[in-house]
This record gives C-alpha cells, sequence and structure tokens, in this order.
C-alpha cells in the first residue's frame, strides 16, 4: 500500500479538496451576492456570461489533458535517465517539444478565444437580449480578461504533468481565494457585470508569475534540439477524442443558461442559473473523493488488481451519493425556509420543483462521475457517443420544453435524459470496459496515465 500513498501525495489529496471546498463556498456566497445585489435581468446576464466563459474548454479542444498525460512520460524517462547517468537527449527533446507546442497552441486559443467567442458573445446577447441592461463594456473587458487566462493553462498542464500536482493545485487554490474574495467585494461595491472580469482578472494576476515560476524547469528545455512528439501522429489520436467529450459536456451542463436566455429571457435565465450554481456546488463538493480515488484507479488498473478497482469505484460512489443526498436535503429545506421567510427574494431562484428536479440528477451522476473516471484512468475513452447524444438532448429539450413548459420542463427533461439514458448507458459502458471480478491479469492490461483530470461533471 505504500506504494499507492506515494502514488498520492498528502499534499496533492488536501489541496484538491480545499480547493473544491472553497469553489463551493464561494460559489454560494457570490450566488447570494448576485441574487441580492443585482437585478433579475443583471442576474440572467450575469450567469449567461459565466456559462459562455468556459466555452474554452472545447475551444481547446482537449489540448492541456492530453499535455499532462504526454508530459508525465517524457518527464519518467528524463529522470530515470537522470538517475542512472547522464540525461536523454531524447527525452529531453521530446519534452521540450511538447513544451513549445503547448505554448504555441495557447497562444493561438488565446487569439481564437478573444476574437470567436467575443465576437459570437456580442451578437448573441445583441440579438438575443430582452432587457435594458448596460452589458457590452462588461462583455468586452471579461473576453479581454478570460482570453489573457488562458495563457496559464499550459504551465498548469506542464507543473502537473512533471509530478507537482500539489504545487500546482496550491497555486491555483491561493488564486481562486483571491479571486474569489475580490470578485465578493467588488458585487458589494456594485461593481455588477464587472465583477466577473474581477474574478478572472485576479486570479490571472496572482497565478501567472507563480506558475511561471513552478515550470521554469521545463521551460528551460523549450530549445532543446532533437526530434520532439508528432502532434499529428502521436498526440492527435487521443486528443480528438477528448475534445469531443468536453464539447459534449459543455453543451449537457453549460449550454441550458444561454439557451433559455434566447428563448425565455433574462430574468428566466437567471432564475435557471442560480438553480444551476447549487446543483454544480453539490455536485463539485459531492465529487471531491473521487479526486482521491483517481490516481489510485489508474495504478491498480496498470496492476490488473480490477476487482480492487471496482471495489475502490463502488465505496467512492456509495460515498459520493450519501453526500450528494445530505447536500440536496440541506438545500432543499433551506430553500423552503427562505420561501417561508423572503418569498420575494425566493423568486429569483428556479422553484422548489425545478431545484429538487436538478438535485435528483446530481445525486444520480455520482455514480457516473466515478465510473467514468475509472475508465478513463486506464487511458480509454469510449464514453464519446454518450456524452454528444446526451448533450444533443438535453440541448434540444432545453429548448423545446424550455419554451413551452418554462423552468419545469427544463428541469425535468434534463433530470430524465440523465437518469434515463446518460447513466444506464454509463454503466453499461463501465462493465464492459473493465475485467468483472478476479485481481488475475487480464489478457488485455491498459496502461494508467498519472495526472489525467477527471471531466465528468
Amino acid at each position: 500500500m505504500n506504494h499507492i500513498r506515494r502514488l498520492v501525495p498528502e499534499a496533492s489529496v488536501t489541496y484538491a479538496f480545499l480547493a473544491s471546498a472553497w469553489s463551493a463556498l464561494s460559489g454560494f456566497v457570490l450566488l447570494a451576492l448576485v441574487t441580492w445585489r443585482l437585478s433579475a435581468d443583471e442576474q440572467g446576464y450575469y450567469f449567461s456570461f459565466a456559462s459562455i466563459l468556459l466555452t474554452q474548454q472545447f475551444i481547446e479542444l482537449g489540448f492541456g489533458v492530453v499535455l499532462t498525460q504526454f508530459v508525465s512520460h517524457e518527464w519518467a524517462a528524463l529522470r530515470i535517465s537522470e538517475a542512472l547517468g547522464p540525461a536523454s537527449p531524447e527525452a529531453a527533446a521530446r519534452l521540450g517539444s511538447l513544451v513549445r507546442l503547448g505554448l504555441v497552441w495557447y497562444a493561438g486559443v488565446c487569439l481564437a478565444y478573444f476574437c470567436v467567442i467575443g465576437s459570437g458573445g456580442y451578437l448573441f446577447f445583441h440579438f438575443a437580449g430582452h432587457a435594458n441592461v448596460d452589458w457590452a463594456e462588461a462583455w468586452w473587458l471579461l473576453t479581454v480578461t478570460a482570453a489573457l487566462a488562458i495563457t496559464t493553462s499550459p504551465l498548469s498542464s506542464l507543473i502537473e504533468g512533471s509530478g507537482r500536482v500539489d504545487r500546482n493545485q496550491r497555486i491555483l487554490l491561493i488564486a481562486n481565494l483571491a479571486g474569489g474574495t475580490a470578485a465578493c467585494a467588488s458585487l458589494l461595491a456594485g461593481a455588477g457585470l464587472y465583477s466577473i472580469s474581477v474574478l478572472v482578472g485576479v486570479r490571472l494576476a496572482v497565478s501567472l508569475p507563480l506558475l511561471v515560476w513552478a515550470a521554469k524547469p521545463l521551460l528551460n528545455l523549450r530549445r532543446a534540439a532533437g526530434e520532439g512528439v508528432s502532434w499529428r501522429r502521436e498526440f492527435w489520436p487521443q486528443q480528438w477524442r477528448i475534445s469531443l467529450s468536453w464539447f459534449a459536456g459543455f453543451m449537457m451542463f453549460q449550454s441550458l443558461t444561454p439557451i433559455t436566455f434566447s428563448t425565455q429571457g433574462p430574468a428566466a435565465a437567471g432564475r435557471l442559473g442560480a438553480t444551476l450554481q447549487l446543483f454544480n456546488a453539490i455536485n463539485r463538493l459531492s465529487s471531491s473523493w473521487l479526486v482521491a480515488a483517481q490516481p489510485r484507479m489508474g495504478h491498480l488498473g496498470a496492476e490488473g488488481r480490477f476487482a480492487t478497482l471496482r471495489n475502490l469505484v463502488s465505496t467512492t460512489t456509495k460515498r459520493g451519493i450519501a453526500t450528494a443526498i445530505v447536500l440536496s436535503l440541506a438545500t432543499m429545506a433551506g430553500l423552503a425556509l427562505l420561501n417561508l421567510a423572503a418569498p420575494t427574494y425566493a423568486t429569483r431562484f428556479g422553484g422548489l420543483t425545478v431545484t429538487a428536479a436538478f438535485l435528483v440528477a446530481a445525486i444520480a451522476m455520482q455514480a457516473s462521475n466515478v465510473q467514468t473516471s475509472a475508465v478513463r484512468f486506464q487511458k480509454r475513452e469510449p464514453f464519446v457517443l454518450n456524452a454528444l447524444t446526451g448533450a444533443a438532448l438535453v440541448a434540444a429539450s432545453t429548448a423545446l420544453l424550455g419554451r413551452f413548459v418554462g423552468l419545469t420542463g427544463v428541469g425535468f427533461g434534463f433530470a430524465a435524459i440523465m437518469i434515463g439514458i446518460v447513466l444506464p448507458w454509463t454503466v453499461w459502458l463501465y462493465r464492459r470496459e473493465l475485467p468483472a471480478s478476479s485481481d488475475r491479469e487480464p489478457s488485455r492490461v491498459p496502461v494508467a496515465v498519472a495526472g489525467v483530470r477527471n471531466e465528468a461533471a
């Protein structure tokens, strides 16, 4: 068991748990401040801004996840060669090519984000807006800030790929603490929609110098000469599968607010966005058990210990579901009290029925979160068709049911698709991909990759 503990340093787990807890806590605080300090229409713009902001996840086409995988392999080879004698020039050259590729790729993503998302978002809000809200300057400031923040992505991937997950998580935690605090202060000061730019900008200002310093040993290799990694032959075959899954994940979870904005108006989008903040916080906190389990999943799979891996999946799932149930009951009780004590303020949320539908989905999703992660940590990605189907159905359901039934239709449609289609399909794929019972070495033993991040939620 000691070798498993070495694979999962306590500091890495601690900082990852703290980051999840802070994200959930700051999300609740920001939710309270947004519903208090902004008008109903401004609230709709705020949460729509936040959803569109996450489009970076599919513009980068899954590059960061694959970069972490490849860097971890070459870094391991370089460290082994240094321990046995002179450093391997081949490993140094391949690692240096990955550093160059990452910096060039994300420079292009930064430019594309500003041009495509900035212009596309402006046109979307210009033609879909239904309220007299001063949003244009706030949107362009957010676009510039978010585009610049993309420059931190390759640095985080390089640091985690070189095995220093704890250092990267510590930096991100510090940056998120500073950004969340600044955003809360700006909302209290009356910054309105500009508070999102404050959040992103402060986080960037804090994290960038720390990440550059932490990644310096790898950045120094960018001039290493020799044959590097081929993006087309080696990198892209893995990247395109991840990119499809990320795109589907965005459409499944982040398209609901913009679609509601365009079909029902900013006020309805604001109520749905507030409900989704509760959903995301509960899902994130409940999935914290998965943070500690993920590296062990890869290690157990690499050793062919699939019975032990299935036990770990079962235990982690039970803990996640139990946590989600407790948090969901507490949330529903809080909203019920809010309806009694401040019924006018309670209308800024989606309502008890809508919230219950999303929270039931959050509870059920803990099983799919753990099972998809267990398979992905074996360097397999069989969930592309499942994710794309779920995303298409969620988008169509949100547009159609939302238009004719309102937010109740959006909530029940989402829950029905996740529980009735996505979850059973995920369970079937999980059982198909992982051997069933014993710890005997299977005929096809997958290779685990350290540093892969969870994309299930």
